[in-house]
């Protein structure tokens, strides 16, 4: 299985943008980072990440393919890799721009959005809190839920 990722794309809608305050390198060195873990478990999946504009990495990845659009957009590097390919049924573009997920649905590609992608490749570990707070009733709660239970199983027994 192959993701062709919409880089910018994918960045500016997930928490990532967040770390764009450091520096864009820095950024990209984050998602990189996600990536290399997700294939350290995964290693049959390629990444091929797509920007747009020119190479403004100092480093360059042998598992993780980074393409730089050049002259042309992102969006139309994407498509122009998925013209070029034989088949797609294996391929997911990862992208929340419409017209990226239609072009990729037309050359039979599968598409994924970004959300879904990062939930897939680095799931939030999230903690769950348990608290051994026990409520105590006082008294007149006590009466009114008897009150209200003796209410409900009169009405059912005149009701059968």
């Amino acid at each position: 299985m192959e993701y062709i990722i919409d880089g910018y794309n994918l960045i500016k809608g997930s928490y990532l943008k967040k770390t764009e305050k450091y520096s864009t390198e820095y950024t990209k060195n984050t998602l990189f980072e996600i990536l290399f873990r997700y294939k350290k478990k995964h290693p049959c999946v390629k990444f091929t990440i797509v920007f747009d504009g020119k190479d403004t990495l100092s480093k360059s990845f042998k598992e993780i393919k980074v393409i730089f659009s050049g002259e042309i957009t992102a969006d139309n590097m994407i498509r122009n890799i998925l013209k070029k390919k034989k088949t797609n049924d294996k391929t997911i573009v990862v992208s929340d721009d419409k017209e990226v997920q239609i072009s990729a649905k037309i050359l039979g590609s599968k598409i994924s959005s970004v959300k879904e992608f990062l939930n897939t490749i680095s799931p939030k570990q999230v903690k769950k809190k348990h608290l051994n707070i026990e409520k105590t009733l006082n008294y007149k709660e006590i009466l009114k839920i008897e009150q209200e239970l003796k209410e409900f199983y009169e009405t059912r027994k005149e009701k059968t």
